[in-house]
């Protein structure tokens, strides 16, 4: 199986230098946003934690 160059998975499309984002909550998003207007070729690894603060709060 060849790999097709036009598959945005394989292929390097868009403008702009290649980005991860490694991060979690509100900085996250503010940061890909303001790196969109930079690159296109921007991917994130989203870090997701629950300690159960909240659903503490509501049982109290």
């Amino acid at each position: 199986m060849s790999v097709n160059s036009n598959n945005p998975v394989y292929g390097r499309r868009g403008f702009g230098p290649r980005i991860v984002v490694i991060g979690g909550g509100t900085g996250l998003s503010v940061i890909l946003r303001g790196l969109k207007k930079v690159s296109t070729n921007i991917s994130a690894i989203v870090t997701v934690a629950y300690d159960g603060g909240g659903s503490g709060m509501i049982r109290d």
